[in-house]
């Protein structure tokens, strides 16, 4: 896992700053009189990934496995 650090100091100083731990890509997109988008790339934590299935039962989500085509 390749985490954004060292030689990217610029990219862990802004995934810091918006408190986005175990980053792995950052891309900032900025367009004139528009808002800023940022999107990440990153390991959720397990309490993280643990709140994920409370999220999708609280909307009645369901994930099913598809079965691959011939």
């Amino acid at each position: 896992m390749n985490l954004v650090t060292g030689r990217d100091k610029i990219c862990g100083e802004i995934a810091a700053a918006l408190g986005i731990k175990h980053c792995k890509a950052l891309t900032l997109d900025m367009r004139v009189n528009d808002i800023v988008s940022i999107q990440v790339e990153f390991s959720p934590e397990i309490d993280q990934v643990k709140q994920v299935g409370a999220i999708l039962k609280t909307y009645n989500i369901k994930l099913v496995e598809e079965k691959e085509q011939p």
